[in-house]
């Protein structure tokens, strides 16, 4: 399990290297709040959530994500998220985009119990003079051992450029 992890984390951080242009003007930080509601008769999950991207105009884009769930055993999920910007109007202040990524979901009491996940929605981010207002919706698979469980997610946060 530890082999599986380092090679999706080595990959993540691959995918960064790699999504970042050489005329890239830095990183994006953002913070939030996360809510995880089950679908097939799970309760809800808030949380803080916490994002890293190369700062890029380009259509594909790509963002790491590490939510902290405020309930017993502290549950944390780590995500890379492929980002795909959908036409808006000339100018305009809202950015729609698609959403997908995948992950690992555990528990910070017992690291190594954990399970794959995978996750698709949309988004819009709203930018305003220093900092990005976003807002996300998705649907959320965990594999879990016995039966997989299923969620819908809402964010909500700003991000905030870092130049280089």
């Amino acid at each position: 399990m530890k082999a599986m992890l380092k090679s999706a984390t080595t990959l993540v951080a691959a995918l960064f290297l790699a999504a970042a242009p050489a005329e890239a003007q830095g990183l994006e930080f953002g913070a939030g709040l996360t809510a995880l509601a089950g679908l097939n008769g799970g309760g809800t999950s808030i949380g803080a959530i916490g994002t890293i991207a190369p700062r890029s105009e380009n259509q594909l884009r790509f963002r790491g994500d590490l939510q902290v769930f405020f309930e017993s055993g502290t549950p944390l999920m780590g995500v890379g998220n492929v980002i795909y910007g959908l036409k808006s109007a000339e100018g305009g202040k809202f950015r729609p985009y698609l959403i997908a990524g995948g992950g690992y979901a555990t528990l910070l009491d017992d690291f190594g119990s954990g399970d794959f996940m995978i996750g698709a929605g949309a988004g819009s981010k709203m930018e305003l003079t220093s900092m990005t207002l976003f807002g996300e919706a998705k649907f959320v698979n965990q594999f879990a051992s016995g039966a997989s469980a299923q969620y819908l997610q809402l964010t909500a946060g700003i991000s905030l450029p870092h130049a280089r």
